[in-house]
């Protein structure tokens, strides 16, 4: 990453990095896709909310690709979301959080209801973004 020499520097690679970010984010929101995504979380956490509450869904390792998502240029964010992945990595994230989820078993079907709730509230928001996209 360039670092910047004057305010008006920083200024343009602030624009720059936004209009990368906005323009992946405009993409990808309403892409048939990311319905399908949501659509799979909200059957996931709804699923288990109903006939299994103690337990959460498992997920494999997705990523852009392996979900059918296009490669996007997020500029610094990328950058550093792929920084924050190395090192969730390196410090075992998946197994605390499969020791947290143990210890927290009652928390377990609150979990559930709260991402069936959050999936079903995105899946919406996703679904009148594409209604907006093609009524154009």
């Amino acid at each position: 990453m360039r670092q910047p020499q004057s305010i008006d520097d920083a200024k343009a690679m602030i624009r720059e990095e936004k209009a990368k970010l906005s323009s992946a984010l405009a993409a990808v929101a309403g892409a048939p896709v990311v319905t399908a995504l949501l659509a799979a979380l909200l059957i996931a956490f709804g699923v288990n909310l109903l006939y299994s509450p103690t337990q959460l869904p498992l997920f494999g390792d997705w990523t852009l690709a392996s979900v059918g998502l296009p490669s996007l240029d997020l500029g610094v964010a990328g950058e550093q979301a792929a920084q924050i992945r190395d090192a969730a990595a390196r410090h075992d994230v998946t197994g605390r959080a499969l020791s947290w989820a143990d210890q927290n078993a009652d928390k377990t079907p609150l979990i559930n209801a709260i991402a069936s709730g959050a999936a079903l509230l995105l899946l919406l928001g996703n679904m009148w973004l594409t209604a907006r996209r093609y009524a154009r």
